[in-house]
């Protein structure tokens, strides 16, 4: 097998914040011939305790492709031979290959063994996610509440276990064998429900590589429409807010007392099939509420899976991620523009002090702010495949939403 790293592992090892270099590869092998690095690798293996029996350079080894194939044929199948490829600052160089004999990754699982998700709340956004990798091979279980839903689930072949208004039956074996787990179970006025029942089980995990929360922006409270990224103090303003903080703070602690790393997954509001302004124009529950300068940020349901399958494979240590697209707009706009693509007239605007809404309807209007979203584009790379509402509409009006 050979493979090269990405930008964003090549600065997790870089930053020596690394647990290995075997954690892209997620398909059976049975050796690892080679893997192409760059300098900083070269360090962050250093830094590791890795053992290297003999580096050899170009020049030094004239016969170096001769030896290579010497190595293939003599290294018994658990040593791994690794060559790390020098680029040199500014002008590009030719590469002087370093060939470390016998390297033992220090990966936390068998590379031969397929990771296994766990999604505490099977619900919109993490089924969306847990569907991308049962795609991609890896073994995939996680909670509902109903047993209908349950049995859907496993005929999809997704392992369910029911888990709301009742703890898991049996903790210890339907965790068992996770390698990476996902929160997306809102916290209630007693905290976190899944720390609050399995907090304890979840650290009796062996193998555990990566945690993963959805919380939300509404951490970052009222900007009166400024802009926060995640480096932004956080100062929510709603219940809901302040709950969010605090359980991204517990599971900051979990994850720190397991030394694994945590990416909490900041959502703006989520809109995707079944779930968007079409539907709500042809069920008639669209409105248009007119309030100065109320902005919201929103992501489409396969970006935010395209987002957590890049995170939970990118070996980046503990950090938040903003997941929105790139404009945050005016509601009334969006419904507007959906209503335009159904070719229906727009429901008319009403003033949001005449507006009969919910105590959580009213807690979205009473913040405005523009989240910015670009560490999930330098960091993890992402590309969004609905940069703004209208590319998402757009998508969902040629499948067929909202008509008929």
């Amino acid at each position: 097998v050979e493979f090269k790293l990405h930008k964003r592992q090549r600065l997790a090892m870089a930053c020596g914040r690394a647990t290995s270099i075997g954690a892209p590869l997620h398909c059976p092998v049975k050796r690892l011939v080679r893997v192409h690095l760059h300098k900083p690798e070269a360090v962050a293996i250093a830094r590791s305790g890795i053992k290297v029996l003999r580096v050899t350079k170009r020049g030094e080894d004239q016969n170096h492709q001769r030896d290579d194939a010497e190595d293939q044929q003599t290294n018994p199948c658990k040593e791994q031979l690794c060559r790390i490829y020098h680029f040199s600052h500014g002008r590009y160089r030719r590469p002087l290959p370093w060939r470390f004999q016998g390297a033992r990754l220090a990966t936390k699982r068998n590379l031969a063994s397929m990771p296994r998700l766990f999604c505490f709340g099977l619900g919109f956004s993490a089924l969306a996610f847990a569907k991308q990798m049962q795609q991609r091979g890896w073994q995939v279980a996680g909670t509902c509440r109903t047993e209908d839903k349950a049995e859907r689930l496993r005929a999809d072949g997704i392992e369910a276990f029911i888990f709301g208004d009742t703890a898991l039956s049996n903790p210890a074996g339907a965790l068992a064998g996770t390698t990476h787990l996902l929160a997306s179970v809102p916290p209630g006025d007693d905290g976190d429900p899944v720390l609050n029942a399995h907090g304890d089980d979840i650290k009796a995990i062996t193998g555990l590589e990566w945690i993963g929360y959805l919380s939300t922006t509404g951490v970052y409270g009222d900007r009166k429409g400024g802009y926060v990224n995640e480096t932004s103090m956080l100062l929510p303003t709603t219940d809901r807010g302040k709950k969010r903080v605090t359980a991204e703070l517990n599971w900051q602690d979990l994850a720190a007392a397991l030394d694994v790393p945590l990416h909490m997954f900041r959502l703006a509001g989520i809109y995707g099939p079944g779930r968007n302004q079409l539907v709500s124009l042809r069920t008639g529950k669209a409105r248009r509420v007119d309030k100065p300068g109320q902005v919201f940020s929103r992501i489409h349901v396969d970006d935010i899976a395209q987002i957590l399958v890049a995170a939970a494979t990118s070996g980046l240590p503990t950090q938040p991620f903003n997941v929105c697209d790139d404009e945050a707009a005016p509601p009334q706009d969006v419904v507007a523009y959906a209503a335009e693509l159904l070719g229906v007239d727009p429901p008319p605007l009403v003033p949001f002090e005449d507006v009969e809404m919910s105590p959580m309807g009213r807690s979205f209007y009473a913040e405005s702010k523009r989240v910015k979203n670009d560490r999930i584009k330098d960091d993890l790379g992402v590309s969004l495949k609905y940069p703004t509402y209208r590319e998402g509409l757009n998508a969902l009006a040629e499948a067929g939403e909202g008509k008929g």
